[in-house]
């Protein structure tokens, strides 16, 4: 036993490791720079699937817009009746 008790509770290390691994300076692979066929299949069939849903959507309002368009021609050929004999 030590005559000189040491008042620190930290364990002290031989040696100052780095905490950094050596993988993370590491040049990128072939496969990990060039995409599998299979990812180039998902995100082609992901981007298909956004453009048909986006199709379907303005496919399902495009009635309501045409409906929103004649109703607005009736209602001013309406106001225009209304007026005829205003100007002259």
């Amino acid at each position: 036993m030590s005559l000189h008790p040491s008042h620190s509770q930290t364990p002290s290390f031989s040696t100052n490791q780095s905490q950094t691994p050596v993988i993370l300076h590491r040049e990128p692979t072939y496969e990990e720079m060039h995409p599998k066929p299979s990812s180039m299949f998902a995100n082609i069939s992901a981007f298909l699937l956004i453009a048909i849903t986006f199709l379907a959507f303005s496919y399902m309002y495009l009635p309501s817009f045409k409906k929103e368009v004649q109703f607005q021609e009736e209602q001013s050929i309406a106001r225009q009746n209304q007026n005829v004999g205003v100007n002259r």
